[in-house]
């Protein structure tokens, strides 16, 4: 055997082990298996899929198979990743929400627990408001005294861009105030929850937006045009228990499509926004007082980062 012929074999052995463990590592890295919150909206999903509810609530499943497609999107991207899990009990959720509509037990547990839930959310808000409400007064005390401070010193030696800096600053921060006067704005699990009464927004049993309710929508358009542009808006109505199950989810939906089609009358871009109907599902007040139902007749504007 020539050294020529021996080298020729010793090279085509090492290509045929290269191959084998190129073959190797690319069977085990897609034989990585979900996650378990995956493996939990994927059959969360299917419940959901073959369930009545699926065409009584042809929108809900819809977005529940979005929110699924991005978790297997990200299980594709990086198996057993944060980003996976987080997508996926996103999507969990939303199938639970289909699913629950057909379950009237599920949908009884889900209400008490979404009000529980509310309860201590709102709890530790008006906390937080109280202590942002002390630090707003302080700042703006200290504000107040850098123009006592600002006023005393000669014209020509105050700069320009400064004064101007401090009043776009002015500006935003009114903005925001002025946000939490029309609307309660609190921090949810599921995002950021941006709460419009009904009672301001519509006239009872009616669908078209008072005056007063589109200046505060306008007000609320200038909020969500300063969020990051990966932030998607789901416009979602709610009412109370008045009226049969169908009613009071065409009326939540077209009450909640009013609200997002001022939003993007105001400038908001329409493919970040969806628009949803709860109808008299998770109530936020007891139904059987006109405060408690005039509590649940409301719509939320829910932030949700995408990605």
């Amino acid at each position: 055997m020539t050294q020529s012929t021996v080298t020729t074999m010793l090279r085509a052995q090492v290509g045929r082990l290269l191959t084998g463990g190129v073959l190797a590592a690319t069977m085990i890295a897609c034989s990585a298996g979900p996650t378990r919150q995956l493996a939990d909206a994927r059959k969360a999903y299917d419940e959901a899929e073959n369930s009545p509810a699926a065409t009584q609530h042809p929108r809900d499943l819809e977005r529940a198979r979005i929110a699924l497609d991005r978790a297997e999107a990200a299980h594709d991207d990086d198996p057993g990743s944060a980003r996976e899990v987080r997508l996926s009990e996103r999507a969990e959720y939303r199938a639970r929400m289909v699913s629950g509509r057909a379950d009237p037990d599920w949908r009884a547990r889900h209400d008490r627990a979404y009000a529980d839930e509310r309860a201590d959310t709102d709890a530790v808000q008006r906390e937080r408001a109280d202590t942002d409400e002390v630090r707003r007064e302080r700042a703006e005390a200290a504000a107040e005294r850098a123009d006592a401070r600002d006023d005393v010193k000669p014209v020509e030696t105050r700069p320009v861009t400064p004064k101007s800096s401090k009043a776009q600053d002015k500006k935003a921060a009114a903005a925001l105030q002025n946000l939490g006067q029309v609307a309660n704005v609190k921090e949810e699990p599921r995002g950021v929850v941006i709460t419009l009464s009904g009672q301001v927004l519509f006239p009872t049993g009616e669908r078209e937006l008072t005056p007063v309710a589109r200046k505060s929508l306008d007000q609320v358009a200038q909020a969500l045009a300063q969020q990051p542009s990966t932030t998607t808006f789901q416009v979602e109505g709610y009412t109370d228990d008045s009226g049969s199950p169908k009613q009071n989810d065409e009326l939540a939906q077209e009450r909640a499509k009013a609200v997002a089609d001022h939003l993007v009358q105001s400038g908001i871009d329409p493919s970040r926004i969806h628009v949803v109907s709860h109808g008299e599902h998770n109530p936020i007040a007891n139904n059987d007082t006109p405060e408690g139902r005039a509590s649940n007749r409301r719509v939320e504007i829910v932030l949700e980062q995408e990605g």
